[in-house]
């Protein structure tokens, strides 16, 4: 017998966080039949790591299949499962290092990336994997590019979009009031303004949802944490308890919120804490009365964002041409045959458009595909004057501003001598158009893989 080592990590796939309290189990696949057994399993910790061990006969050595599961409030479902026809790992090594992308439903573990500040009132850390330090507090941009030469990557000068998980802390060196921040309220304001500015402020009301675990059940425990009312006071939130001792998913998580009720363009969120006496007041009803007070820092208090919720605005190819206008038609029909000869004056040409109004629009590119997905290569780049190149991002057009809105009368061309027969030969040509935004939800992009095809049949 020899002793076989299944390790590796659990990470989720919607935001490559770790998963913690998830059951992986090895199960030996029994070729032919594609039968399994279960063999052995082990549990992640709180980095999403597990280390599986089994013995096993040397020869033949063991295929294997990974399944994994995760219990939340007393129910497991499963987030990770292979299938022993298709994803069989044959003849194994003594150790096999692997990660797994659970679901988009797994419990992660975000661990916070500050320590609780110890003298400041509160502090905004991040905007879901976004630290706030990256996040320009005079325009509300993650990643602001300042004016440069060479230009930044696509990726900087991101609004945001969707739904936000907002986090932070307040501190732990207050005085007054003696037992610090116990509840809060989120509120947002337009435009760019300090937390004590005028407003006007409206309130979050969005549910916020966290989990603690139970080390001993291997079980994640839901909680909601709000908006509720106490002592008459509406939308608060209740901050996690002891958050350096209990192993909660999301320790400094403030607020979910839902960013498409907030205006297009800058916006402004701060934190009002409520604090609590010594000996609170219960009334009959069991609410809390007549011990909250608020405080708000405006030094620390607020963070500014800015939103775009909307897609880009055209995502389409308006049409194809053989060398200019053919008359009839000027533009070719869909699915219709198209005769590109060998000449440097021979083209075939691709109008099309990718705009955004709101000027966030992060890269575009056309793409000739044939046969089994094949892509013709290189791309038409860089082009002739007063032609556009078939591929294009953010990062050519900053000049130090965050806007590039791409145009409605974009046109990119293969000509017949650069692309010749063994380049683009006769096919089913699918021009397909992929439009990108650079808005982000702090853990991906929100507006992406916006696609437009159009067909021909090329003959030379």
């Amino acid at each position: 017998m020899s002793k076989f080592i299944v390790q590796g990590k659990v990470v989720s796939i919607a935001n490559g966080q770790p998963v913690q309290g998830a059951k992986v189990e090895v199960y030996l696949v029994h070729i032919p039949g594609f039968t399994t057994s279960l063999k052995t399993s082990a549990w992640t910790d709180a980095l999403g790591h597990f280390s599986a061990h089994f013995n096993h006969g040397t020869s033949p050595r063991p295929n294997i299949i990974l399944k994994a599961s995760q219990s939340v409030g007393g129910i497991t479902s499963s987030i990770y499962s292979e299938n022993p026809a298709t994803d069989t790992r044959v003849a194994i090594a003594d150790v096999v290092n692997v990660t797994i992308k659970a679901s988009g439903n797994a419990v992660t573990v975000h661990p916070p990336p500050t320590p609780i500040p110890s003298g400041d009132q509160f502090l905004f850390t991040r905007v879901g994997n976004i630290v706030t330090g990256a996040i320009s507090q005079t325009t509300g941009y993650a990643n602001p590019n300042p004016p440069a030469i060479p230009p930044p990557v696509m990726d900087s000068d991101q609004p945001f979009g969707a739904t936000l998980w907002i986090a932070g802390w307040f501190g732990t060196g207050l005085t007054t009031p003696p037992l610090g921040a116990v509840y809060y309220k989120v509120q947002w304001a337009p435009g760019i303004q300090a937390a004590s500015g005028i407003g006007p402020w409206t309130d979050v009301a969005d549910s916020l949802s966290n989990q603690y675990y139970d080390a001993a059940h291997h079980n994640w425990v839901p909680v909601s944490m709000g908006p509720s009312t106490v002592g008459g006071v509406t939308d608060l939130y209740q901050l996690p308890n002891d958050p350096g001792s209990i192993p909660w998913a999301f320790p400094d998580l403030l607020v979910q919120l839902d960013s498409t009720k907030l205006h297009t363009g800058p916006v402004t969120l701060r934190i009002i804490g409520y604090t609590g006496a010594a000996t609170p007041t219960v009334v009959g009803d069991g609410t809390l009365a007549t011990w909250l007070s608020s405080y708000v820092d405006p030094a620390y208090g607020s963070l500014k964002l800015q939103i775009d919720n909307t897609p880009p605005d055209s995502v389409k190819i308006m049409g194809i041409r053989i060398n200019g206008a053919p008359p009839p038609p000027a533009v070719l029909p869909a699915c219709s045959p198209a005769a590109l000869g060998h000449g440097a004056g021979d083209y075939l040409e691709v109008e099309f458009e990718a705009v955004d109004s709101q000027g966030h629009l992060r890269d575009y590119r056309v793409d000739a595909i044939w046969g089994a997905n094949n892509i013709v290569s290189p791309p038409p780049s860089p082009p002739p004057a007063g032609f556009d190149p078939a591929y294009d991002d953010y990062s050519a057009h900053t000049s130090g501003s965050p806007s590039w809105q791409g145009s409605s009368s974009y046109k990119t061309r293969y000509y017949g001598n650069l692309y010749d027969n063994a380049h683009m030969g006769p096919c089913a040509y699918d021009f397909r158009l992929r439009v990108d935004k650079r808005t982000t939800n702090g853990y991906g992009l929100v507006y992406y893989g916006y696609e437009y095809d159009f067909t021909v049949t090329l003959t030379r």
